[in-house]
């Protein structure tokens, strides 16, 4: 790198032994093992000359000033484990080469505008727990050697400008917590296989143009607690087994084509904080079962075709919108008729006659015979 222009420079370019320069460290036989120097406003090319430090396990150079391409000769440090080049405007093609670090279990190239496609040659890295690419300017598909990553517990594709469908290899990922594909060019299905990653967490597929029906597979995911299939085109029925997800407080099906009702099983999501439905084409009344919904937060059910009226429980919810024209709360009890207004007494329930209804007229005419007593002390003597 071509220069080191902040206070984090101690000892650089000095006799004093590289295990004393600052973000350097070295083993017994004084061969540099870990260079970390995020954030550092270092400038300049990244050097191939760190490619012959065959004993390196750490290289941690995000958060600079950086310009140019990758060296392809980072693909030779066999012993590296960690590889964090975020946010340092590194342009080019990732390198095949990486695809050679048998040993690496972190891979960070976020933030950058790297083009061109995902090297199938990462599908090797039988080590890899994190893969993030986020945020770069990448084309192409996603490679199906991806789903070869066993050990990936990470996987981060989102704002790139990728292409083709979702590979159902991805459903082989066991330990995978976090999904990430949103603000992409995707097209196609869910694959139904993202129902047998029972570890997910997190999952994001939002701004993309997937198609077809969410799958009810993914009513299986356990763990999962963030779900976001927004700003798509699918269609079809919300599945009911959505409402077996225990552990959900986000869910967000906004701006798609959905169709049909809300389904009632929603309401068994305990957890969930954050419900968006809006802009479908959804019908029918609002399930009552939402008002059971106590966590929840904010809801937003407004641009459908929905009826009736909001469910007790939900008084406190913020709204992102009402839910529909001329929607309003359901009273969560029926109405007592004014004294002298008999006729807005309800009828029986239990057929018991008018015993029930002349009990109830008797209360109220107490009541106002009390309220006209309490006047009477309360007026001033003439």
């Amino acid at each position: 790198m071509s220069s080191v222009q902040s206070p984090n420079k101690w000892n650089w370019i000095s006799e004093a032994p590289l295990g004393e320069w600052y973000g350097v460290l070295t083993g017994e036989d004084g061969r540099v093992e870990w260079l970390s120097l995020p954030d550092n406003q270092l400038t300049g090319e990244i050097p191939r000359e760190l490619g012959n430090l065959t004993k390196l396990d750490s290289l941690q150079l995000g958060g600079n000033n950086l310009i140019g391409e990758i060296p392809r000769e980072l693909g030779n440090l066999e012993n590296l484990g960690l590889l964090h080049l975020s946010r340092s405007n590194l342009t080019g093609e990732i390198p095949r080469e990486l695809g050679n670090l048998e040993n690496l279990e972190h891979l960070d190239l976020t933030n950058n505008n790297l083009t061109g496609q995902i090297p199938r040659e990462l599908g090797k890295l039988t080590n890899l727990a994190q893969l993030s690419l986020n945020n770069n300017n990448l084309t192409g598909e996603i490679p199906r050697e991806l789903g070869n990553l066993a050990e990936l517990t990470w996987l981060w594709l989102s704002g790139n400008q990728l292409t083709g469908e979702i590979p159902r290899e991805l459903g082989k990922l066991a330990n995978l917590t976090h999904l990430s594909l949103n603000n992409n060019n995707l097209t196609g299905e869910i694959p139904r296989e993202l129902g047998n990653l029972a570890e997910l967490t997190w999952l994001s597929l939002l701004d993309n143009q997937l198609t077809g029906e969410i799958p009810r597979e993914l009513g299986k995911l356990a763990n999962l607690a963030y779900l976001f299939l927004n700003n798509n085109k699918l269609t079809g029925e919300i599945p009911r087994e959505l409402g077996n997800l225990a552990e959900l407080t986000w869910l967000s099906l906004s701006d798609n084509q959905l169709t049909g009702e809300i389904p009632r099983e929603l309401g068994k999501l305990a957890n969930l904080a954050h419900l968006f439905l809006n802009n479908n084409k959804l019908t029918g009344e609002i399930p009552r079962e939402l008002g059971n919904l106590v966590e929840l937060i904010w809801l937003s059910l407004s641009d459908n075709q929905l009826t009736g009226c909001i469910p007790p429980g939900l008084e406190s919810v913020e709204y992102s919108g009402l839910p529909g024209p001329g929607l309003r709360f359901c009273e969560t009890a029926p109405e007592l008729p004014r004294p002298g207004n008999a006729g807005l007494l309800p009828p029986p329930r239990d057929g018991g006659g008018a015993a029930p209804r002349l009990a109830l007229l008797a209360l109220l005419l107490a009541c106002a015979g009390v309220r006209r007593a309490v006047r009477g002390r309360e007026a001033p003597s003439p």
